[in-house]
């Protein structure tokens, strides 16, 4: 994921702080809305990979925010 992806991503977040997601997983079912310019699958094990490396008080916005700064991620 780019720097300019995440920043994206950060901007165009819903109300209360949630992600937006173009694919489902077994935390987003069926009653979750997907969205065309939403987080996708690759996208996500990217940001996932990167906070796997991180210290453990730290969360998946983190990541998402590191990328976003240029200190980790596929640039």
């Amino acid at each position: 994921m780019t720097k300019e992806r995440a920043l994206y991503i950060l901007q165009t977040m819903n109300p209360f702080g949630e992600f937006r997601y173009a694919f489902r997983d077994g935390a987003r079912g069926a009653g979750h809305r997907l969205y065309a310019d939403g987080i996708t699958a690759e996208e996500d094990d990217d940001i996932r990979n990167l906070w796997e490396t991180m210290p453990g008080s730290t969360c998946y916005y983190d990541a998402v925010q590191r990328i976003a700064k240029g200190k980790g991620g596929a640039q």
